[in-house]
């Protein structure tokens, strides 16, 4: 598999899954579509696709042995740090966190497969509180 097809698959699964009642929950910045500007008092996400390194995971006939990658993905959620004068910002984060790691939890497709999610810290970047979720990665090729 590609590269470029395990970012369309991880990009799909994105798209398909953070929805509410049929929108997206937020928009989105994605790494390969430039020109993104965030709202200003709203929150949004930003999903990257973090490279990782490769092993030879067995061993035969040469063109026929599996080649692991270990990667990641990286959602990062930004919600304003002040929402109508009430600092509730963690509280809509947490709920944006719990559905970004229901997406990708145990989530396998083709050659892929995810393992356990985990949300980091909070960290304030004015007007934003901001916290990340760490998705492990595995892709399995056979060459």
């Amino acid at each position: 598999m590609s590269y470029s097809e395990e970012r369309r698959l991880i990009e799909t699964r994105w798209a398909t899954q953070w929805v509410e009642d049929g929108s997206p929950r937020t928009p989105t910045r994605f790494e390969t579509l430039p020109g993104f500007v965030p709202p200003s008092d709203a929150p949004w996400v930003a999903l990257y696709i973090l490279g990782g390194e490769s092993q030879q995971a067995s061993v035969g006939a040469p063109g026929s042995n599996f080649w692991r990658t270990a990667s990641a993905i990286k959602v990062q959620i930004f919600v304003p740090m002040v929402v109508q004068g009430a600092p509730i910002a963690a509280r809509r984060a947490d709920m944006l966190a719990d559905h970004a790691i229901r997406i990708f939890r145990g989530w396998a497709e083709g050659p892929i497969r995810c393992g356990a999610p985990w949300k980091g810290p909070y960290s304030e970047d004015p007007p934003w509180l901001m916290t990340t979720i760490n998705v492990p990665l595995n892709r399995d090729d056979i060459g």
